[in-house]
């Protein structure tokens, strides 16, 4: 925690919207230039990094989808959804300490590796404990032994936990850029391998045991840093409370997107797992895709705002806005051709996924704002309030979620999209709070590629009503659709919406790498 009691962030926001008086108060600082130097630097290398991860990602998944079918991927998607629990607890708050420290001191780095580890191996043990009684409960025994391996790679992950930490904390996007492409590429390779040679949901299990064991190997060798023995409880103490409240808030937001697998695996069965997961999955790589690099960029270069809110907030809508502009169409585009997509991709048995992708498209505003206000919002010292936003969200989709069961999974993804626009507008009302942006601000920043997506979905339905029986091979038609729609929003950018455009140019162009410095030179 920063040490900072609740009130006193109040204070400059309740007088953030009085009238500046010059000669009463000093202009405020300006973010330094070399921190303009590194988001811009660090974005370029996240893009590499996320791009490569997409497309590796999306080949992989294609791949095995088609090779292993709806039940492999359910009996996964029922071991992840309680292994995930157990890869929430040893990372998500101490780790995030890390990258929102102004500094890190030898012992604060020992004490949150060798704490992180401790519970790894904690977790582990309770996940093999569990397996048994859990695989009983949904009448799947495979599931069992799944569970007990994902509890060994648990611990081979969080070994280069820390590392990565005070990799991004420091801007190392490009070694991480590294490493995430030559751990996908061997994880990815010992898949297919194993999928060919019959091995069914084990495929997926080595899939992410050798891209953690890769990627922590790499971690290591990019970052030189070689843990002590500086243990401190004190240390510890300090770091519990935003640590908790982190971690309750993960264990929240995992529990609200795989509470619906397990509520599924209960209700209509293992293969429905599969269905279900495998169109949010390919949805959220989309998301991922486009968004990520912006978010994972966020967290250190808003950290490093918190004490200069007017430039925090103007830092959170620069990043915010060109992220939206990227997230909205793909998200929205997506949507729109799912019912192509989906089955030329992963092949016919995924029919059923389509129209389940089709719905969590309708997720692009909720994505967009709950993967950036969460980051600020803990940045600004608010995690305990991230935790109770996380309740109430969990609580409604497991009571939307039970509702829709019996009508089944389009209506359970109807009734995940619903929850998520319920709970948006007090997610909204809480980063006013504590950031001071204004609402207006913050939809002046979204509506334009929002507004301009919609127009081209709109495009998309009519011209794939007139044209899309002309085409006798489905891949040449979605090829043409994605062109079409890539041209039709950036028509609809350019002419409805040219002042945004022109803005997040020239945003850009002073965030790229040298401008600062130009712009220091010349006085700016």
């Amino acid at each position: 925690m920063t040490g900072r009691g609740d009130n006193e962030l109040d204070d400059p926001l309740d007088g953030a919207s009085a009238p500046e008086i010059e000669s009463a108060a000093p202009e405020p600082p300006r973010p330094p230039l070399d921190l303009k130097e590194k988001t811009a630097r660090s974005i370029i290398w996240t893009i590499v990094r996320t791009g490569s991860d997409y497309i590796l990602s999306f080949a992989v998944f294609a791949v095995l989808a088609r090779t292993l079918g709806p039940e492999a991927f359910g009996i996964f998607a029922l071991a992840v959804a309680f292994a995930e629990f157990g890869r929430i607890l040893p990372s998500a708050g101490l780790t995030t300490a890390i990258q929102r420290a102004r500094e890190v001191p030898p012992v604060m780095a020992d004490t949150v590796f060798w704490t992180s580890l401790a519970i790894a191996v904690l977790a582990a043990g309770a996940m093999a404990v569990l397996a048994g009684p859990i695989a009983n409960a949904f009448g799947e025994p495979a599931v069992a032994p799944l569970l007990v391996a994902l509890g060994a790679v648990l611990v081979v992950s969080v070994a280069g936990g820390t590392h990565i930490a005070l990799m991004l904390r420091e801007f190392g996007h490009r070694a991480m850029a590294t490493r995430s492409v030559v751990s996908n590429l061997a994880g990815g390779a010992a898949a297919l391998a194993a999928a060919s040679a019959g091995w069914g949901a084990w495929s997926l299990v080595v899939q992410r045991g050798v891209t953690e064991v890769a990627g922590t190997a790499m971690a290591w060798h990019a970052y030189r840093w070689m843990p002590g023995r500086l243990f401190s409880l004190e240390v510890l103490r300090s770091l519990a409370g935003f640590s908790a409240s982190m971690t309750i808030t993960q264990i929240l937001f995992v529990a609200l997107v795989r509470v619906q697998d397990v509520i599924i695996g209960r209700t209509i069965g293992i293969a429905a797992v599969g269905v279900y997961r495998t169109a949010w999955r390919t949805v959220e790589l989309i998301a991922q895709g486009v968004i990520m690099p912006f978010s994972q960029v966020a967290l250190p270069t808003l950290g490093r705002l918190q004490d200069d809110l007017p430039a925090f907030r103007k830092a959170y809508l620069r990043i915010i806005g060109v992220s939206a502009a990227l997230a909205f169409p793909a998200i929205i585009g997506f949507a729109v051709l799912a019912p192509v997509a989906i089955p030329l991709i992963f092949g016919p048995q995924w029919e059923e996924s389509a129209g389940i992708a089709r719905l969590l498209g309708l997720m692009a505003v909720p994505f967009i704002v709950n993967r950036f206000a969460g980051p600020a919002l803990a940045t600004l010292g608010r995690s305990g309030l991230l935790a109770k936003i996380a309740g109430l969200q969990l609580a409604l989709t497991v009571v939307l979620t039970l509702a829709a069961a019996p009508y089944g999974l389009l209506a359970i993804a109807a009734a995940y999209v619903a929850r998520a626009y319920l709970v948006l507008p007090i997610q909204m009302w809480a980063f006013r709070k504590y950031s001071g942006l204004g609402y207006g601000e913050l939809l002046r920043t979204l509506a334009p590629p929002l507004l301009t997506s919609l127009v081209m979905a709109g495009a998309l339905l009519g011209l794939e009503s007139l044209v899309g029986a002309r085409f006798d091979s489905r891949a040449v038609y979605l090829l043409f659709m994605i062109s079409a729609g890539c041209a039709m929003y950036t028509a609809a950018m350019l002419l409805f919406a040219r002042a945004f455009v022109a803005r997040q140019v020239r945003d850009f162009r002073r965030l790229l790498p040298g401008a600062a410095a130009k712009l220091s030179r010349a006085g700016a």
